[in-house]
């Protein structure tokens, strides 16, 4: 049967991840790459069980993850079928010539749920990333993006009180930030961006959907105006299987 060949050495009992939870991502990445193919039959649990050399209830928790993912439907006498869940994958152009544009378009492709909206002080790292005192007020957006209606992207951004100040709280849960800014008068100009794979925090990994511990795509940006003056910083997780970051690279003539 395709897809079943050298599962055994797949799973490590010396990782801090949990057997069942190792199990579950191989067959999950199996099946979302096609080796595994939808409507196909999994084996059995005995069969499962003894194909990565682990024990018939590691193999009855894996599954029901799967199941919680919506990947795999399990019948009674019949077996367990899968069924990969086609998922949106909003995709971000992110060249820089274009880059204002992009972000408008991707604003109105995506639900978004406002979650929090609150004034803190700025830290060190912080106030550097606005050019503000360290203490300074800022005010803290925390959303989740969602796409077809599945959390996609925890996105948390911090605006200096100066910046705020210009645009009521309320249209932060209707409003794209950007549109905001843009009709408080300021003019978003450009952006430095900073992309890494992190594992997720337990809070936002929940909200996400995601088990933990899992990959996620962090990316942490400061918004500036054409005066170079920081009007946003902004960090974002991003849910690995729901989500991509695309760049266009050219070479400038000589």
């Amino acid at each position: 049967m395709q897809g079943w060949e050298g599962l055994r050495p797949l799973v490590d009992e010396n990782s801090p991840t949990p057997l069942y939870h190792q199990v579950f991502l191989v067959l999950r990445d199996r099946i979302r790459h096609g080796q595994i193919e939808d409507n196909a039959m999994l084996p059995n649990e005995m069969r499962l069980a003894a194909l990565f050399s682990v024990s018939r209830i590691t193999i009855k928790r894996a599954l029901a993850e799967l199941v919680a993912e919506g990947m795999v439907v399990r019948q009674r006498g019949v077996g367990t079928m899968v069924k990969a869940p086609q998922l949106p994958m909003p995709l971000v152009q992110g060249a820089f010539d274009n880059w204002i544009e992009n972000l408008e378009a991707f604003d109105r492709d995506v639900e978004v749920e406002l979650l929090d909206v609150s004034e803190t002080t700025a830290d060190a790292v912080l106030a550097k990333h606005l050019g503000i005192a360290t203490g300074a007020m800022v005010q803290s957006v925390t959303r989740l993006r969602k796409v077809a209606g599945a959390p996609f992207a925890h996105v948390v951004a911090w605006v200096p009180a100066r910046v705020a100040a210009r645009y009521e709280p309320s249209g932060l849960a209707t409003t794209p930030m950007l549109a905001l800014l843009e009709r408080a008068g300021f003019k978003p100009a450009d952006a430095e961006q900073w992309i890494s794979a992190v594992t997720t925090p337990q809070p936002i990994a929940a909200l996400l959907g995601m088990p933990v511990p899992e990959a996620a795509l962090l990316l942490e940006q400061i918004m500036h105006d054409a005066d170079g003056n920081p009007l946003q910083f902004l960090r974002a997780h991003y849910h690995a299987e729901r989500f991509r970051y695309h760049v266009q690279i050219s070479r400038k003539s000589r």
